[in-house]
């Protein structure tokens, strides 16, 4: 059995933050209570299945093929607890969860995601460490493919990223996003928000031997070249909008995007160590989805969370698409505490 331990720490606030002049007091303004209850003092408890993932595809525009590695990890059974801005959750790797590593191969994860979803701001860090990935488009990609079922798989390939954003929420008194993913907040009555913000990005990958297979049925593939790692890092302004429509005071649906375009290096390592590199232009896009039933102190639902970046690589029309995020169900149930709890001094 493996565990999988995520905790997301935002309690490390002195007495400071419960005076009134506090800076995070301010970020964390009361919302309007005909649209949004506030449990902020309830001790959440939830029950939920998850999966992180990650993928990098290869993509040559000129030959309109591509490279498509994800990693072979599974889903996962837990529990958390969230108070105030503390949330610890851990998640187990069941034999019955797992995929077959004689097929996908075997990926081992460190992965740490932070939301911190204040009223007036969204924090959102999204960072990672995958080893091992297989390629999702063996049988389409490869001149001598694996037999059907099973598929060419890399445990050399390390894949990492930190991505830092921060967004204002304009409709900050009646829009809520604990709602959904917290489950300390309830919408009562169905609303959105523009959000608007910026963030920094770094992202690459490595392996001991090229990214593109030596059997590939396309031997011009990224202009010919053999490349053993790539990053980028990039910087730039975002902005979307979110919408939550509340059901009969119980059921809710949230859709949200939050674009991103701004101006980043890449850069491409060869076998030999040489480097290429270039500046261009990036999107990005991230988007939330949720949706669940919520009665009295009970809540059901299930979330995703979902960054897309698409970026140009160093080779004349080519260009990468990184993706990362969680997908997760939760039960979950508040209890009202008679004390607060204590975290720090």
């Amino acid at each position: 059995m493996r565990l999988i331990l995520l905790i997301v720490l935002f309690s490390v606030f002195s007495k400071g933050v419960d005076g009134q002049n506090s800076f995070f007091q301010k970020l964390n303004a009361p919302p309007d209570t005909n649209f949004i209850a506030t449990y902020h003092n309830d001790l959440v408890v939830r029950l939920y299945t998850s999966r992180k993932y990650m993928g990098q595809q290869f993509i040559d525009r000129s030959l309109d093929k591509k490279l498509d590695y994800q990693p072979s990890n599974n889903y996962l059974l837990g529990f958390g607890v969230n108070y105030k801005l503390l949330g610890i959750n851990a998640g187990f790797s069941f034999p019955f969860l797992r995929r077959d590593p004689e097929k996908y191969g075997s990926t081992s994860f460190f992965d740490f995601q932070t939301h911190l979803y204040l009223r007036k701001v969204t924090f959102d860090v999204f960072s990672h460490v995958f080893w091992g990935q297989y390629l999702t488009n063996s049988h389409k990609i490869l001149s001598i493919p694996p037999e059907d079922g099973y598929y060419y798989a890399r445990p050399d390939i390390r894949a990492y990223a930190i991505n830092a954003e921060i967004n204002y929420n304009f409709n900050y008194s009646r829009f809520s996003f604990r709602a959904p993913f917290l489950q300390d907040e309830w919408q009562k009555k169905s609303a959105g928000s523009f959000f608007a913000g910026g963030g920094i990005y770094w992202d690459g990958s490595d392996a001991d031997s090229s990214f593109v297979p030596s059997k590939i049925a396309v031997p011009d593939f990224y202009g010919g070249m053999d490349f053993k790692r790539w990053e980028r890092l990039a910087l730039g302004a975002t902005g979307g909008y979110a919408y939550t429509f509340v059901i009969d005071k119980r059921f809710f649906i949230m859709f949200s995007g939050i674009g991103g375009v701004g101006m980043g290096q890449s850069t491409l390592t060869d076998m030999e160590d040489r480097t290429r590199r270039s500046y261009s232009p990036y999107f990005k896009m991230t988007e939330r989805f949720g949706l669940g039933y919520q009665y009295g102190r009970m809540y059901i639902g299930a979330t995703c969370v979902n960054m897309d970046m698409f970026f140009n690589s160093p080779v004349a029309k080519t260009s990468i698409h990184y993706r990362s995020g969680n997908i997760r169900a939760n039960i979950a149930y508040r209890f009202s505490l008679k004390r607060p709890i204590k975290i720090l001094p």
